[in-house]
């Protein structure tokens, strides 16, 4: 807890999922497969010159206590990076990425209870791999009838809600 009353943000510690690859960003030359150049043991080389997007704009939800996640669904331990506050055409979303090729199963499952007990979609990422070469991704969804309705305009929707 904070002397406000609030609870303090997490620490990263040694996560350096978000910089792997799974944000994409072309300013840095980063995608599934290609880490950030500026990402050390350490963590990133570029801290205080880090640019706005994806490294400021990010928020990773498992730092926030608000978000709920509990300690072992740190992005490095489950295998998701889960996006703090997303939306989606006007609906607020529970937003995972995958730290490889896809979200693991158990992983899937207990972010989809999340989404449910918030009363909200998931849209979540798989990437495709030719050959051990990642090749493109594909946006899948689910969520309650109405959202399922206007996803189908864009996103591959799931029937695992």
């Amino acid at each position: 807890m904070t002397a406000g009353g609030e609870q303090a943000l997490r620490s990263c510690g040694d996560c350096t999922a978000c910089c792997q690859g799974w944000l994409r960003s072309e300013l840095l030359d980063m995608r599934p497969g290609k880490p950030c150049r500026h990402c050390s043991a350490q963590g990133c080389a570029i801290y205080a010159e880090r640019p706005q997007d994806p490294c400021i704009d990010f928020t990773c939800a498992w730092l926030h206590p608000e978000s709920g996640l509990p300690e072992d669904m740190r992005p490095d331990r489950c295998g998701a990076i889960v996006k703090w506050r997303s939306r989606w055409r006007g609906w607020e979303t529970v937003s995972a990425l995958p730290v490889g090729e896809k979200i693991p199963d158990a992983t899937l499952r207990r972010l989809v209870d999340y989404a449910r007990e918030r009363q909200q979609p998931i849209i979540f990422l798989q990437h495709e791999v030719e050959d051990g070469e990642f090749t493109g991704s594909r946006h899948l969804a689910t969520g309650t009838p109405a959202f399922i309705a206007q996803a189908k305009n864009g996103l591959r929707t799931e029937d695992v809600w």
